[in-house]
């Protein structure tokens, strides 16, 4: 998932957000996922990054800066969530895997 100053991506294997700078395509950190088991699907929302976690059931939103990733709050009682986007409100639509429910979520987590 990209905006105009990150580009983000998933490592699932090893539990990691890679964060990259957008403008030169270069690797700026890695963030180890420790309170996920299964992270999946990855979207930036200006300067934050959600992240869906299949295996806990969870959506989870952090701010990013230059240097680091900080947890804002997750969103619990999900089914295998795995796709997510956002809308032009702000919205969060999150897509389970194996279930027919689409989740929409404020941008406050609720």
């Amino acid at each position: 998932s990209a905006n105009k100053d990150y580009i983000a991506s998933i490592d699932y294997i090893n539990k990691l957000l890679r964060v990259f700078l957008f403008t030169a395509r270069e690797h700026l950190y890695d963030v180890k996922l420790t309170d996920m088991i299964r992270p999946s699907g990855v979207c930036l929302v200006g300067d934050a990054v959600l992240i869906t976690d299949m295996h806990r059931g969870t959506l989870s939103r952090y701010s990013l800066s230059s240097s680091r990733a900080d947890l804002i709050w997750t969103c619990a009682e999900l089914t295998y969530p795995s796709g997510v986007t956002t809308d032009e409100s702000g919205f969060i639509h999150v897509a389970g895997l194996q279930s027919p429910y689409i989740y929409i979520i404020s941008p406050e987590g609720e």
